[in-house]
């Protein structure tokens, strides 16, 4: 999957992890997603034994410091993290829901899978739910539309 974004080639799907927990979930997700990178950082997640085909990038604190490269290049991104963790770190770097990466963030307990941001036009409520599936958790979709059953707005003409 290559999309292109703000001037730059977006590759597969970064999996943002800081924990062990993180770690073994993000290696699950990457087997079955084309092109995923796993982001982890060193310090906290340690650096366990992964498999030779796993492609995984230790970073060095702060994780914040690494967050523009990572959304810049790479759609879907996926933090295993917690929700407000999560906008936390993207806050700084949205721009609008054209270009912004699908963003989605997994609780540390690999039961919840939400889209952050770009959810239709992104695709990070299709991505959930195909995450979801992967780590046997539920997708939680709040978008108006999807709670309602209706067909998203920004997404007709499409």
């Amino acid at each position: 999957m290559v999309t292109m974004n703000q001037g730059h080639e977006k590759k597969g799907a970064a999996l943002i992890t800081m924990t062990h927990r993180g770690i073994a979930a993000a290696l699950h997700v990457a087997e079955n997603l084309m092109h995923a990178h796993i982001f982890a950082l060193a310090t906290r997640a340690g650096k366990p034994e992964v498999s030779a085909a796993a492609a995984v990038t230790w970073i060095e604190p702060p994780l914040s410091a690494h967050i523009e490269h990572i959304l810049a290049h790479h759609d879907p991104v996926i933090f295993f993290a917690a929700l407000g963790a999560t906008v936390r770190l993207i806050a700084p770097h949205l721009h609008d829901k054209q270009t912004d990466s699908a963003v989605l963030a997994v609780d540390e307990g690999h039961r919840y899978v939400l889209p952050v941001v770009s959810g239709h036009q992104g695709g990070a409520n299709r991505w959930a739910g195909q995450v979801a599936e992967l780590l046997h958790a539920q997708a939680i979709i709040t978008t108006a539309s999807d709670a309602m059953g209706l067909l998203p707005v920004d997404i007709l003409g499409r």
